[in-house]
């Protein structure tokens, strides 16, 4: 009895492991792209003589045409990523 349990243990993990692999392998590639990737622009500020160093200050600027344009790239994929879990 107890080899049947195992035995059938083992198939229905099998079995499951199966399912999702094959579902990973249908998910469109468009969702698998990665983020974009916003450059890092170091500006250091001096508070009460601890310097804080500031990698995207220069994304305050929305104005900035690349900062718009990252957020533009963010935002379609957050879209596509949300597409495919839906």
């Amino acid at each position: 009895m107890r080899v049947r349990t195992s035995f059938l243990f083992a198939a229905v993990f099998a079995l499951a492991m199966l399912s999702a692999s094959i579902c990973y392998t249908q998910t469109p590639s468009g969702a698998r792209n990665k983020p974009p990737v916003a450059p890092v622009r170091p500006v250091t500020d001096e508070y009460y003589g601890t310097k804080i160093v500031d990698n995207y200050r220069y994304m305050e600027n929305l104005k900035d045409p690349e900062v718009q344009q990252w957020m533009k790239a963010q935002a379609d994929y957050t879209r596509a990523r949300r597409r495919s879990i839906t």
